[in-house]
C-alpha cells in the first residue's frame, strides 16, 4: 500500500480514488496530485478495518494487530501506530469486529471456492504521457478452475473486490446504495480498462460484501455487464478529459460566466 499510493514522484499514479476526485472537482485533484499544494485525504476509520478483514482473510494475520486501547484518538493508539509503519494497529474494539467480520467470510461457500486459484493485491498500470493510471485488485482469477467456472458462471477472468458495509439490505445506506454514492462501478470499470490494456482480456467483475454489525452477513454480488459498459465510457470520457487538461494546464472548476441553477426534477415532482 505504502508503495501503491506513493506519489513523490514527478508522474501522478492515478488510481480510482484520483479520477474520482477529478471527475467531481478538478481544482482539488490538481492541489493534491499535480501542484500538491492541498493536502491528501486522511483515510477514514473504515478504511484500515477493510484492509485489516482482507489481512485475515488471506491468512496475513500478522500484519493486524491491537495497540490495547480502546478508542484510536488516544495518545497510546498513535504511538502504536507510528511505532508499527508496516501493520494494521486497531483498537481492541475494532480488533475483535475485525476477526468476527473474517470469520464470517470464511465461513461462506463463496470464500471457499474463489480462494481455490487466484492472487491477492495484484497491482496493473499503464503509462500516459504526462500520468500512469494505476490499479490494485484485491483477488484476481485470471484462469478460473472447474468449480469456479461453475460457481461464477464464466470461464473469462474474474475479479472480485472486497467490500465492507454497514448494511447489506436493512438500511437506508445499504451496499445497493454505496455502489452509486461511492463510485464502485467507475472503479471496477478502471480496473477493466487497465486490465484490457494490459492482457486483452476484460475481467468479469464481483463484489465479496461482509457487513460491520449483525448478523454479519456476506453475500457475492455480480455488477451488471451494462452497467459497467456505460461505466468504462464515463471513464474513458474522464481520461480524455484529464489528458486535455494536463496538456493545457487548466484545472479551474468553472468558466468566467455566471451559472444558472434549476429546479431539480425530485422537487418538481413533489409539488
Amino acid at each position: 500500500d505504502e508503495i501503491y499510493h506513493d506519489q513523490s514522484g514527478d508522474r501522478p499514479r492515478i488510481g480510482s480514488t484520483a479520477l474520482k476526485t477529478y471527475m467531481q472537482n478538478p481544482m482539488l485533484f490538481a492541489g493534491q496530485y499535480v501542484i500538491k499544494t492541498m493536502p491528501m485525504p486522511t483515510p477514514i476509520p473504515a478504511f484500515a478495518i477493510g484492509h485489516a478483514v482482507e489481512a485475515l482473510v488471506y491468512g496475513w494475520g500478522d500484519k493486524v494487530i491491537t495497540s490495547d486501547m480502546a478508542t484510536a484518538t488516544s495518545k497510546a493508539h498513535k504511538e502504536a501506530v507510528e511505532a508499527n509503519p508496516d501493520k494494521i494497529v486497531l483498537t481492541t474494539k475494532d480488533y475483535d469486529l475485525v476477526h468476527t467480520m473474517s470469520e464470517a467470510v470464511r465461513n461462506t461457500e463463496h470464500y471457499k471456492v474463489m480462494m481455490q486459484t487466484g492472487a491477492a493485491q495484484q497491482v496493473e498500470r499503464i503509462h500516459m504521457q504526462d500520468f500512469d493510471l494505476q490499479c490494485k485488485f484485491d483477488w484476481i482469477i485470471t484462469d478460473p478452475n472447474p468449480a469456479q467456472v461453475e460457481w461464477f458462471g464464466t470461464g473469462n477472468a474474474i475479479a472480485i473486490d472486497f467490500k465492507t458495509t454497514d448494511s447489506i439490505r436493512g438500511s437506508y445506506a445499504n451496499f445497493e446504495r454505496g455502489v452509486r454514492t461511492y463510485g464502485y462501478i467507475e472503479q471496477a470499470a478502471l480496473y477493466q480498462i487497465i486490465h484490457f490494456e494490459n492482457t486483452g482480456i476484460i475481467p468479469d467483475w464481483f463484489w465479496l460484501v461482509v457487513e460491520k454489525d449483525q448478523p454479519f452477513e456476506v453475500q457475492m454480488f455480480r455488477a451488471d455487464p451494462d452497467w459497467l459498459t456505460l461505466g468504462r465510457q464515463r471513464v474513458r470520457d474522464a481520461i480524455e478529459s484529464l489528458q486535455a487538461r494536463f496538456k493545457f494546464n487548466n484545472w479551474a472548476n468553472t468558466s468566467e460566466r455566471i451559472e444558472t441553477l434549476y429546479q431539480p426534477a425530485w422537487e418538481t415532482n413533489n409539488q
